[in-house]
């Protein structure tokens, strides 16, 4: 029994090493390929400045508008080669003006196709562009405006940059946006340092997205969002949100933003929440939160109920119908000075509301009544 064992054994043993040296033998082999590459890249590249008429071609036809190159000049974006553009213009369908005009767009080419003498995108970088994003009143939205003193070829511009958009992988560096809801007469919003990253993959959509936004909305707000699915076209997407304030004013939120609060809901928060969403409906929320001046609309009560201050660490699920809010170490201050309960919870259904807190300071309850 115990030859056998450690024949056993041997055997294991020298099937591991043959594994092993072949996944050795892939392995260097695929770094020498790699290598190989990289050499050849590397003389390649400077011949990417002689040919601005392909990249100009190649653009224009992924992109189905005429698109002409100032200047053109070669960079490596770590292991991919690059080709650093100063002026890209796309034109009208007239041909004879520009419809948008991009300061610079650094465009990161893929390697194995750069070797057979191919150009394709790797990804795209738009530096400090200005963009227009607008919901319609039919509810659709359009994306457009890259110059914004450019309004007669709104059309031109809106493909262009929704071709952009779909991109496998789309970068914009110290942009500016604005803002406009033709279902709302208020002042254009007007957002500054915008830096964002876009992949897409096939329905799978990952953003980072940080900007500085008015005074009145936010000092400091940072968005993340993986999810599948189109927010813009459907209701039916799923994924995970996460959001970073700082003095966020909800009664100073865009329409499209208001919408999706209760009525009468107001607030200024200090937030970071990680969130689940399941067909455009938040399943679950979790995080940190502190609120001043709130004003939560109670089911059955004439008035919004009325909160000086409150914090804590909290999680909150969707029920069936309702949902169900905890916190933890909760600080509240009805309308004098904040207190520290230990735990509150609440839970909504359409029939009833419960409400459990641990600890309580009567003084300020009773203020409150």
């Amino acid at each position: 029994m115990k030859k056998r064992l450690r024949r056993y054994a041997l055997h294991i043993g020298r099937a591991t090493w043959h594994v092993s040296r072949w996944t050795l033998y892939i392995s260097a082999t695929v770094l020498v390929l790699l290598a190989i590459a990289f050499i050849i890249a590397r003389f390649t590249l400077p011949m990417i400045e002689e040919r601005k008429p392909d990249l100009e071609q190649y653009l224009s036809q992924r992109s189905g508008h005429q698109v002409q190159l100032e200047s053109l000049h070669a960079y490596w974006e770590g292991l991919h080669p690059g080709a650093k553009v100063m002026g890209l213009q796309v034109y009208a369908a007239d041909g004879l003006k520009p419809a948008i005009r991009l300061s610079e767009v650094r465009i990161s080419l893929a390697l194995l196709p750069l070797l057979w003498g191919n150009l394709e995108m790797n990804s795209l970088l738009v530096v400090h562009p200005s963009l227009a994003l607008e919901r319609l009143d039919d509810g659709r939205f359009r994306i457009s405006g890259f110059d914004a003193s450019e309004t007669e070829q709104r059309s031109d511009d809106a493909d262009f940059v929704g071709w952009l958009f779909r991109q496998n992988r789309l970068e914009i560096e110290n942009g500016e946006l604005q803002w406009f809801d033709h279902r709302e007469t208020r002042s254009i919003v007007h957002l500054s340092r915008v830096n964002m990253s876009l992949r897409n993959n096939g329905d799978r959509h990952r953003l980072g997205f940080s900007a500085e936004f008015p005074q009145d909305i936010c000092r400091e707000c940072s968005l993340v969002i993986d999810i599948t699915g189109n927010p813009f076209t459907s209701s039916k997407w799923d994924g995970d949100v996460y959001l970073r304030a700082e003095e966020l004013n909800t009664e100073a939120l865009p329409l499209i933003a208001r919408e999706k609060l209760p009525k009468l809901f107001r607030g200024k928060f200090n937030a970071q929440l990680w969130s689940e969403w399941d067909q455009g409906r938040p399943a679950s929320i979790r995080g940190n939160a502190h609120v001043t001046g709130l004003r939560l609309p109670v089911p059955g009560w004439g008035a919004p109920l009325g909160i000086r201050e409150a914090g804590g660490d909290l999680s909150w699920k969707a029920k069936g119908d309702g949902w169900r809010l905890d916190v933890a170490n909760p600080v509240i201050g009805l309308t004098g000075t904040p207190w520290a309960a230990e735990h509150l919870r609440i839970e909504h259904q359409p029939e009833e509301s419960r409400v459990r807190i641990t600890h309580v300071n009567l003084g300020d309850i009773t203020g409150f009544t």
